[in-house]
């Protein structure tokens, strides 16, 4: 499941690309996704202990709360220990908010299956 999200990220910003100055949130919103598609990146993110790897830890912690709603997003967080990512959960549950996190719920569980991939 991990291959195809990452290939259908990829091929949906591919076929969603404009090339209009302003950008739809659409467009940000699978951008915000790409960081989980490189566990060698997220790996020096963690060895640096930088931003970028608290900013996907706390997705993937926020994805969580979508296991119920789409089953796929449970598989997927599976797969995302596996290649090395992790969970990271803020000790004050009122900064957990991770912006737009609806919408990229939505996009992660449509990207999981074979809607956009392309070979």
């Amino acid at each position: 499941m991990y291959r195809y999200f990452c290939k259908n990220l990829h091929a949906y910003l591919r076929i969603n690309n404009s090339d209009s100055s302003e950008e739809p949130m659409r467009i940000i919103v699978a951008r915000s996704l790409l960081p989980l598609t490189d566990p060698r990146l997220h790996e020096l993110n963690r060895n640096e202990a930088n931003e970028h790897y608290f900013q996907v830890g706390h997705l993937i912690n926020a994805l969580e709360d979508y296991k119920e709603q789409y089953p796929k997003i449970g598989k997927l967080i599976w797969e995302f220990w596996g290649y090395g990512f992790d969970a990271i959960r803020q000790e004050n549950k009122h900064h957990n908010q991770v912006e737009w996190m609806d919408e990229k719920a939505k996009l992660i569980n449509l990207l999981c299956s074979t809607h956009y991939f392309l070979s």
